[in-house]
């Protein structure tokens, strides 16, 4: 009876176990997941945090999100003040952040992340809540925006205005510094201005610039991009509406030159900024006989007015005009020492009809004479020499050079009419009149045979690289503004109009008058 009974429980007990493992097998068969099936995670890690305050205006927003089966994933994006109403401000984008532009101060939003994987799977995330600063905490400005010229524009003018719009989120007043040059890092070159306007003139032509702006209210700054332009090609620009006889100062940032009427007085353009300004007027006037110091920080000028009125004679004005200091009663055609330590000008002896050349010596204020007959004195690039006209030897003023203690050495010219030492000091260039009109020559300054440079040319100007830059004169018809070798090669009309021309030292611009103004011309 036991040994059936033991039989029969291990029976059933083989069957339950049969069983149990075919329904093992069968659950294994079905209920496994393929793979894609699971949905996205849910969005987390929020940027800025959930609750947070005082966030920036303009804020991104970023989260995290997988996929547990490594699809790539997509999101909509819902944004807005009312948490109850959240408008959908990006649908199916793959980046995990956002930029909902400026926002405003103060403000609490609300944002929430809908992530949906490749199956079409979705997940919606939580709803996050940040709140931006309020209006009194302090913001740097915007960056300046708009610039004009256009970033990469071309064909621009050799005269710029720079422009550019920038606005503070505070509402507080901005200033601006400026950077501009050829380097696409440019220095500074003015700060603190209120003005989001630039004036540029005198340009290169053809050549690349760029310039940035850093706007400021006084806690924080912001700049903006470097933005660049290209200026055109060869152009002439007119500077002013006024004056006659320009002339650059030794470092070719600064053009001096004379006016009249209305504008009487000198007056200073600024090449790098373009600004025009005057420096002395009617209580002051000159005889347009000024020249620069070797610094280029100070001019020198004769006095027109009478003596009475403490209005003649030599005088010594800063470049803001303030207090001209008058160095001698009388005299003009001041030419400044290019080591600044004296000047040469000009004295009119009335009593025995004559124009004699004297000294002033900063050292101690003293005046020294220096020789009979001279006119329009110009020291040589050295100080060692000193040339000048002589009104007393015959009525065509000829060219004479003398020592700087009054010496004369040499008698270069019989006639001569304007005249400039070349840059090396060896040779002088000047202009006579011939029986077939005005022509221009060059003279060893030791003396010797002069050489014709050109024919019609009158009134010479010379680079530091020794270019020429006269008038062409066909007898009394200007044909315009040229430039040339000291041996006549290269001979070029750089203008069809104009008179009295004026190289900057590089050689990279010419001043001239018209009966309408001064204007530039690029080389």
């Amino acid at each position: 009876m036991h040994h059936h009974y033991l039989l029969h429980r291990i029976a059933v007990l083989t069957t339950l176990l049969l069983l149990i493992g075919s329904a093992l097998l069968s659950s294994c068969a079905t209920s496994s997941t393929d793979p894609g099936d699971n949905p996205p995670g849910a969005p987390s890690n929020p940027d800025p945090a959930d609750g947070s305050i005082d966030q920036p205006v303009d804020v991104v927003l970023s989260w995290s999100a997988s996929d547990p089966d490594g699809g790539t994933l997509r999101y909509s994006i819902f944004f807005g003040i009312e948490q109850s109403n959240m408008p959908l401000v990006s649908s199916n984008q793959t980046s995990n952040n956002y930029d909902p532009g400026t926002l405003l101060m103060g403000t609490q939003y609300y944002w929430q992340v809908k992530v949906k994987d490749p199956e079409d799977h979705v997940t919606l995330g939580s709803i996050w809540t940040f709140t931006t600063v309020f209006a009194q905490d302090p913001l740097p400005p915007y960056p300046p925006f708009d610039p004009s010229p256009a970033d990469g524009a071309t064909d621009v003018e050799m005269n710029v205005l720079f422009e550019w719009s920038c606005s503070d989120p505070n509402g507080d007043d901005l200033i601006y510094d400026v950077y501009f040059g050829e380097s696409a890092d440019p220095p500074m070159v003015t700060n603190s201005q209120t003005a989001n306007t630039y004036q540029v003139a005198g340009l290169d032509p053809l050549t690349t610039y760029y310039w940035k702006i850093v706007a400021s209210d006084l806690a924080s700054s912001t700049s903006s991009p470097v933005w660049s332009f290209t200026t055109k090609q060869l152009s002439e620009n007119q500077l002013s509406g006024f004056g006659s006889l320009p002339k650059w100062s030794p470092d070719g940032q600064k053009l001096l030159f004379g006016g009249e009427g209305i504008n009487m007085g000198l007056w200073i353009y600024y090449r790098s900024s373009g600004i025009l300004e005057q420096i002395t007027d009617g209580t002051y006037p000159h005889n347009y006989d000024y020249c620069w110091s070797p610094n280029s920080d100070k001019v020198a000028f004769s006095g027109a007015g009478a003596i009475i009125d403490s209005a003649s004679g030599i005088y010594v004005v800063a470049l803001d005009g303030s207090d001209p200091e008058r160095l001698h009663p009388t005299g003009q055609s001041p030419t400044w020492a290019p080591n600044g330590s004296n000047l040469v000008f000009v004295e009119d002896d009335p009593a025995n009809d004559s124009f004699d050349l004297y000294k002033y010596t900063f050292a101690g204020s003293a005046v020294t004479y220096l020789l009979d007959d001279g006119i329009d004195p110009q020291y040589n690039p050295a100080g060692d020499r000193i040339a000048y006209r002589d009104p007393g030897s015959a009525s065509e003023l000829p060219l004479k050079v003398a020592d700087a203690f009054g010496t004369v050495l040499y008698s270069l010219a019989g006639s001569c009419h304007n005249f400039v030492w070349y840059p090396d000091g060896n040779y002088l260039i000047y202009d006579a009149m011939q029986e077939t009109g005005m022509h221009l020559f060059n003279v060893p300054s030791s003396g010797g045979a002069s050489a014709k440079i050109t024919d019609h040319g009158t009134q010479p100007s010379v680079s530091s690289g020794g270019l020429i830059a006269y008038q062409r004169l066909n007898v009394d018809v200007s044909l315009g503004i040229y430039t040339i070798a000291i041996d006549g090669s290269g001979n070029q009309m750089r203008t069809s109009t104009g008179f009295q021309p004026a190289i900057t030292p590089d050689g990279s611009l010419i001043a001239y008058a018209r009966g309408d103004g001064i204007w530039l011309v690029n080389l």
